[in-house]
């Protein structure tokens, strides 16, 4: 007889006896290896590993990393990070972006592939200056209408204002003057205004900064107001998050910034009814 999935337990952020989050079906959904099953990303909360599981398997799986449970269904990273932005039921009364980012924040990307400069991150070891062409892909990344204008900075005035925002940036507390101070820096360039110089910022130090995006603030129920002291409303936000969710605890700045943006996209999608084939 085939196992049928239980419509609780394959809901994105159902929580199992043994620790165990659902993180939602694959998509594109994939075939599981019972008959009329699909694979769902599973994550443990103890070890923050990920795997794959029957759908019809979740409500008693355990974590095959160190809680001796059986071998998971093999995962694509990009399976995870596309179940992520597709799938966002909520799997209980009053679940919010809270629910949701302690859950989503750990399994994402800490390094976005621009942030790389000839494939590699060493970049960030130098505080004097920024690859010319670093600098043109970030802020072309973040805002491709205000690429004309960025590309009058000349290599030489980027590194200037570079190194006068990372001088200011020396405190490993990051404090409020100091950042919003590099922010100001950096919107000196042309074209460049403070939701750029957050990316720019966030390249080099995901750990500590993240990117200011209008889908991020309207989750957090911020004005959509830009400037430098707006910027610090926003990362302080991000850090009490931080702070005040342990699951959270292991996580960059990017990374909780990241899954408050995918929570826009899907923050009204628990009140509809998905197909079994969507």
């Amino acid at each position: 007889m085939t196992k049928r999935e239980n419509k609780e337990t394959t809901r994105v952020g159902y929580v199992n006896k043994n620790k165990q989050v659902n993180l939602g079906r694959t998509k594109p959904p994939r075939a599981g290896s019972d008959h009329g099953q699909y694979v769902y990303v599973i994550r443990c909360m103890k070890c923050r590993k990920n795997y794959g599981a029957n759908g019809s398997d979740i409500f008693e799986r355990k974590c095959p990393y160190h809680q001796g449970g059986k071998l998971g269904l093999k995962l694509l990273a990009s399976e995870i990070h596309k179940t992520i932005y597709y799938y966002g039921s909520r799997p209980a009364n009053n679940y919010d972006y809270r629910c949701f980012v302690k859950y989503i924040a750990p399994v994402l990307p800490k390094n976005d592939k621009v942030f790389f400069h000839n494939n590699s991150l060493e970049w960030r070891n130098n505080r004097n200056e920024i690859p010319i062409e670093l600098f043109r892909n970030i802020c072309h990344w973040k805002s491709p209408r205000r690429f004309d204008e960025v590309l009058n900075n000349t290599s030489d005035h980027v590194n200037l204002r570079w190194h006068d925002a990372l001088l200011l940036l020396q405190e490993t507390t990051f404090e409020n003057n100091g950042v919003t101070g590099a922010l100001n820096a950096l919107t000196q360039l042309r074209g460049v205004e403070v939701r750029m110089a957050s990316a720019l910022l966030t390249a080099w130090n995901p750990d500590e900064f993240g990117i200011m995006d209008f889908k991020v603030l309207n989750v957090l129920g911020m004005p959509e107001t830009y400037s430098a002291e707006d910027y610090m409303a926003l990362r302080n936000k991000l850090l009490e998050l931080k702070n005040t969710q342990p699951e959270l605890n292991n996580c960059t700045l990017r990374q909780i910034e990241l899954a408050l943006w995918y929570y826009y996209s899907i923050q009204d999608a628990g009140t509809r009814t998905r197909s079994d084939n969507e």
